[in-house]
């Protein structure tokens, strides 16, 4: 709550900032989303390889 007041109050170039930063959370959840995903589907090969189980992904 903090943080979101003092970016409408402060000046344009803390602005970009705040896109800044912005963008870089919307980066890190793209990298750790990508990361699930990977994790996930070398999860169903190994099942696969294991126990014969069938996973389409």
């Amino acid at each position: 709550m903090l943080p979101s007041v003092h970016w409408k109050v402060s000046s344009s170039t803390n602005d970009n900032d705040h896109i800044r930063r912005e963008n870089d959370c919307n980066l890190s959840h793209f990298v750790i989303t990508c990361f699930t995903l990977f994790f996930f589907k070398y999860f169903s090969l190994i099942n696969i390889k294991n126990h014969g189980i069938h996973i389409y992904v």
